[in-house]
Parts: structure tokens; sequence; C-alpha cells
């Protein structure tokens, strides 16, 4: 229901529906008869299949034009009136993740005018204006419950394909040259020799496993989110296979950062199903047969961070705060920390301090601090979500936010698009719910500042003394 079109008495439905959680409405205002596949709405669905698919790296003969630009582009001059609206004065204050993803780019930017590099504006400014453009173009296209619902069913096709292809390559039932096959060289703990690992990877921002298992984060939460579907068996069979297919890449990828998001996840969907007082028995459960299942590199976190990749990255993080005393409030640059550390930072909240300081990484933790507390000050017993669709979704995408934040603490993908697509389905979500009694959200104003600042100042200073107490140089 729209906020512009608020139901009278004569106007409230009863809904016969079979809900999941006893905490979920029956009462629902119905919504206007909005037609879900608009041109604009149709034109953002193929900017994500570009992304996602990239068909210039499976297709040799496209390779170097300009498809996803020349998309994005239509997209746009489309959605310019519904963008507009968006950045309007009142409405932009009311969005405080819009404001922070722009605050991000205004960092990007700020660090090259301080330092009188104006090229780099043109470059990496450029680079990171069209993922602004991107945020606004969803919450501008995504703006009703069935347009949520239906990004959502092809969301999870395009990461389907993608994990496809990547399966494929896998297991050498195709070659294509973008598709790198990655083996990693592991020490046997049985032998004490050298072994090879092969661990799965896809095509574009997804050709390495970490990555890839941080999108398939994603595609697990919706999967599940299809299986519990009320509305018949066809949905729920179709969740199973997919979440089956995403269960098994995910343990391919031997993600150890992946695994951690994974187990956030988990203890999230416990949580937001059953509530705290039930979730704790059933983690003692579950949380043993999830550790037997996944056995092997995924599950070995305290010896790597001792001696194996986990306290190599901590060792980059302290690279990386070294580098970061040059410049604490503007970064050494975007893109610049490999430069500093010979490697990547392996963590998007460090590397977004380290290379745009202390503006930037505030600006990038208080977009997703605002997303995990809006979404998850909706699930407790205090407020009741009308819609019984948005009920049903809630703890699916608190489980995908939780895990995909817990995930971007050991691998970078603060650049990426997926990153920002995952801040978006919160945004859109919290406008689109309705409560009772009435969610009171946030908008910028000078005491919100304040409180990201000094959330900002907690992260850092955790961040750093963890640093500092598990790095070893010997």
């Amino acid at each position: 229901m729209s906020a512009r079109c608020p139901p009278t008495n004569n106007q409230v439905l009863v809904s016969s529906r079979k809900v999941s959680s006893p905490r979920l409405a029956s009462i629902v205002p119905p919504r206007p008869a909005e037609p879900v596949y608009t041109l604009g709405f149709c034109l953002f669905l193929l900017v994500n299949a570009v992304l996602f698919i990239r068909p210039a790296e499976i297709i040799a003969d496209l390779e170097g034009l300009p498809i996803y630009e020349t998309v994005i582009l239509a997209a746009l001059l489309v959605a310019v009136p519904a963008m507009a609206r968006q950045l309007a004065g009142g409405a932009l204050i009311s969005k405080p993740i819009l404001m922070c993803v722009i605050g991000l780019w205004l960092a990007v930017v700020a660090h090259y005018v301080r330092i009188r590099v104006f090229w780099h504006i043109r470059e990496e400014g450029f680079e990171f204006f069209k993922i602004v453009l991107y945020f606004l173009l969803m919450i501008a296209n995504v703006t009703t419950v069935g347009r949520l619902r239906h990004f959502l069913y092809w969301l999870v096709a395009f990461i389907f394909a993608l994990t496809v292809l990547a399966l494929l390559n896998f297991y050498e039932v195709i070659d294509i040259a973008s598709l790198i096959r990655i083996n990693e060289r592991i020490i046997d703990s049985e032998t004490g020799g050298l072994v090879l690992l092969p661990r799965l990877s896809s095509t574009g921002i997804y050709d390495n496993p970490n990555a890839l298992a941080r999108i398939l984060l994603v595609g697990m939460g919706i999967s599940f989110y299809l299986f519990s579907d009320v509305r018949g068996s066809l949905g729920r069979l179709v969740g199973l296979c997919l979440l089956g297919v995403f269960a098994y890449s995910f343990l391919q990828t031997q993600s150890r950062g992946g695994f951690i998001g994974f187990l956030v996840g988990v203890l999230t969907l416990i949580t937001a199903r059953f509530g705290w007082r039930k979730s704790l028995p059933l983690a003692i459960v579950v949380l043993p047969v999830i550790f037997l299942l996944f056995g092997g590199r995924q599950t070995e976190i305290a010896d790597a961070l001792s001696q194996g990749t986990g306290q190599s990255r901590i060792q980059l993080w302290s690279q990386g705060f070294a580098a970061w005393k040059e410049s604490p409030l503007f970064g050494i640059g975007m893109n610049q920390f490999e430069k500093y550390a010979g490697n990547g930072s392996h963590n998007s909240f460090v590397q977004w301090y380290v290379e745009l300081g202390f503006i930037g990484g505030t600006s990038f933790v208080s977009a997703f601090y605002l997303a995990l507390s809006h979404v998850f000050r909706l699930g407790s017993r205090r407020y009741r979500i009308l819609d019984p669709e948005l009920a049903q979704l809630h703890p699916h995408l608190a489980t995908m936010l939780s895990a995909y934040t817990a995930g971007m603490f050991s691998i970078a993908v603060g650049y990426l698009l997926p990153t920002f697509m995952v801040l978006g389905l919160a945004t859109v979500f919290v406008t689109l719910v309705r409560t009772t009694p009435p969610f009171v959200k946030s908008a910028l104003n000078i005491r919100l500042i304040c409180l990201m600042i000094l959330l900002s100042f907690i992260v850092v200073i955790c961040i750093y003394g963890y640093v500092r107490l598990f790095v070893n140089w010997a």
C-alpha cells in the first residue's frame, strides 16, 4: 500500500492466507492495481542480468562491446523522473542510507580534490558514480511489494545461472576462457605434503571463490524464502532445488569467510523465526551438524587465524592501518591499498577506512548499520507487519543482510555493485513496510549524524584492537 493512499475502514481486508509465524498480521490493506513489468522495471532487470551473467565474457564475439553501459544508460533515461523524486529534499532526508551512499561517492572525490589529482576523479569518481546510479535505479524502480518479489525471483535466477556456469567449468564440461579454475596449494594434515585443493569460482566479479561464496549466501537466503512460501508446492520445490545447488556450490568454494557469514545467517534465521528463547536450544543442535557437513578447509577457522590465510589477512589489515595514518580523514585513495600492502585488504570495512579515510569509512559503516538496525527492529515483538508477503520475507531478508555483512569482514567487496544491491533490498523493504504500531524510520538529522560518528569510532577501535591482539609477525 502506497503511503499516499492510506486505507479507509471499509478498505481493510482479512487475509485467509496461512502464515508461517504467529507474529505475522492477518489484517492487510489492499494495494492498488499497479503493473509489475513496466518498461523501467524491465530495463532494470536487464541491467542486473548483464551484471551477473556477463555475456561479453562468455561469448567471444561480444567482447569489447559496451553492453552494460548501453543497458544502464537506457534504464537511466527511462527512470529520470522517478530518480528525481528520490533526490527531492524531503525524500532525500528521509532516506539516510541513500545519503550514506552519496557520501561514499563524495569521499572518493574528496581525496583527489585534496591532493589535486583531478584525472582520477574522472576514473575512480566516475566508476563509483555508476554504483550510486545503480542504487538510485533500484529504489526508483522497485516501488511495490510485487516488484520486490519479482526482483527476488529474477535475482535468484541470475545467481543460479552464474552458479551453473561455474559448476560446468569446475567439472570440465565446458571450457570458457574467462572462467578460471583455481587450485589452492595446502598442506595435508595427515601426510604433511602439499596437495591441490580445487575451489569453485565463476565469471566477472565472481572470478574468485570468496566473492562467489558471498553471493551464494544471498542465493540461499532467497531460495529458503521460496521454500517457505505458503502459496503452493511448486515454489517450495523450486526453492528446495535451488537451495541444494547453492549449498553444494558454496561447499565447493571452500571459503572460510563465507562460512562465517553462513553461520551468522543461520543464527539470524533461527532467531528471526523462532525468537531468542527457542533459538538457543536449536542452535546447540544445528551448529554441530553444520560443522560436520562443511568439514575441511572451511571450518578450520582457528588454525587460519594463527598461521594460515586468516593470519596473513590480519597482517594486511595491520599494514593498512599503518598506511591510514598518512591521511586519517581522507584516506590514501580508492584502490590504493594493494600498492601499500602488496595485496588487497580482504576486509571491506578496513578497505573503506584506509582508502577513503574516516569520512568514507563512517559512511560505509553507517549505511549497513542503518540497514541492519531497521530490519532487526522490524522483527521485534513490538511491531506487526501488516502485509503478509513482507512479513514472510522479513526473516529471510534479515538473514541475507546479516550473512553478507559478516562475510565482508574477510573480503574486499566494498566497491562492488552487489554490495549496494543488498543495501538497496533493505532500503526498499523499509520503504514499503507498514506496521502496527507505525514504525518510525530514521531521518538524517544532527542526532543521527552524531550517532554515526560515535559508531564509526567504536568500529575502528574494535577492528584495530582485534588486529593488535591477533597479529603474529613471527
